[in-house]
């Protein structure tokens, strides 16, 4: 018969085997959104991938020093960051949508496709710079464009927000002059 140890006592208490088993059934449901984003993930390991392949290519371009360490502290940096867009997406899904009925994996779907955008835009201009074009529109811009084409009304007062914000700026240069 083994002796019973104080880790032993503590480790089987009635809390700790509740605990224990809370533990077990949240990760089951982390890892089952994991396993929902599974093509998001690669999608954003795919986009590191290519904003150091172009990021490099670029310094390459302009005859710029490549430090490696700090390149591949960058790329390590955007891997974690990566990781927490993702539980925050899933966190926001399940603690705020859900409640409201919608699905969690759209909302964090939205959250990654945001952050997501980022890295395109970065990646757009690295690939600019190493064509010697300059870019007239930013990615951003064209997402812009997507979302008041859907939705008309948000364009509607997102552009009316950004014209009082332009004139606010014309009357504060006027006033400093």
């Amino acid at each position: 018969m083994k002796k019973e140890t104080k880790l032993y006592k503590i480790m089987n208490t009635p809390f700790s085997i509740v605990f224990k088993s809370a533990m077990v059934s949240f990760l089951a449901e982390w890892y089952g959104f994991l396993w929902d984003l599974r093509w998001m993930i690669v999608f954003g390991i795919l986009l590191i991938i290519g904003d150091l392949w172009f990021g490099i290519s670029e310094s390459k371009y302009k005859r710029r020093k490549i430090v490696w360490s700090e390149a591949r502290s960058k790329t390590i940096i955007k891997g974690v960051d990566y990781l927490c867009y993702i539980t925050i997406g899933i966190a926001l899904g399940k603690a705020i949508a859900q409640p409201y009925g919608l699905d969690p994996l759209v909302v964090a779907t939205t959250l990654l496709l945001v952050c997501y955008m980022f890295e395109l835009n970065s990646i757009y201009k690295h690939i600019c710079v190493i064509h010697d074009v300059t870019p007239k529109y930013d990615l951003w811009d064209f997402l812009l464009m997507i979302v008041t084409f859907k939705f008309k009304k948000f364009g509607i007062e997102f552009f009316g927000v950004l014209d009082q914000i332009r004139t606010e700026r014309k009357l504060r240069n006027v006033k400093n002059k």
